[in-house]
């Protein structure tokens, strides 16, 4: 995994909670497991293009929306700092 991209799925996870109710349940409507999902979120592995296009139907997450859940990346805490001076 390349450590210069992480991302922020707060949003993705808020949104799960909300429609289908846990990861583990997202998982299996899209194929994947349990542990596969968590890799996914915790930034140990990414989402391919189809898990993305699954997961934002079932979602219902707006084409214009997507990066929102899928490309926010976090700012590690030295770039802040740097950002911030």
């Amino acid at each position: 995994m390349d450590s210069e991209y992480i991302f922020d799925y707060r949003m993705l996870r808020g949104r799960i909670r909300s429609v289908i109710g846990t990861e583990r349940e997202l998982a299996k409507e899209i194929g994947i497991s349990k542990t596969s999902m968590s890799n996914k979120l915790n930034n140990q592995s990414f989402f391919n293009p189809v898990e993305i296009l699954k997961i934002k139907d079932l979602l219902d997450i707006p084409d214009k929306e997507v990066s929102i859940y899928f490309f926010n990346q976090k700012i590690r805490k030295t770039e802040k700092e740097l950002v911030d001076g």
